[in-house]
């Protein structure tokens, strides 16, 4: 009898033990699955700020079914900005002015994980970062407009 009690006893340590660490991985689990689809939406959201710096000021050779022709930007709009090294701000008001509006903060589907930009003009330059506190994870770039290569 005492036998069967002090195996009971180390069975019943094993089983606690084992579903702890089955919860552990499983919770583990969830937060990488999280963490995924937090940084695909993120990367996808930084992907079209960048085909926006690619575009600002573009006049000709920037859309998709333009794009084997040669590429012209606006010099009349594009010469004040890089007057006054401003491209990063002027920039940052083209994104607000856009119906797509990728400076709003948005929610990552199926997981309720709330994303939020963040915006600092600095010269011809933006840099944006993209927050998910509730993760956490943070994914920061630098955005240059094209148009910058076409300054006077």
């Amino acid at each position: 009898l005492p036998e069967v009690m002090i195996a009971s006893a180390i069975l019943a340590a094993v089983v606690t033990s084992s579903v702890r660490m089955t919860s552990s991985s499983v919770l583990g689990m969830n937060r990488s699955k999280l963490h995924q689809q937090a940084s695909s939406a993120m990367a996808a959201r930084m992907e079209t700020l960048r085909y926006e710096a690619f575009r600002y000021l573009c006049s000709q050779g920037c859309e998709h079914d333009q794009l084997t022709e040669e590429r012209l930007y606006d010099i009349a709009l594009l010469r004040p900005h890089c007057l006054a090294a401003d491209l990063g701000s002027s920039f940052y008001s083209h994104l607000q002015q856009l119906e797509s509006a990728p400076h709003q903060p948005f929610t990552v589907t199926d997981a309720e994980i709330l994303v939020t930009p963040r915006f600092t003009p600095s010269g011809n330059q933006l840099l944006a970062t993209l927050d998910a506190p509730g993760i956490p994870h943070t994914l920061t770039t630098t955005l240059v407009p094209s148009a910058q290569a076409w300054c006077p």
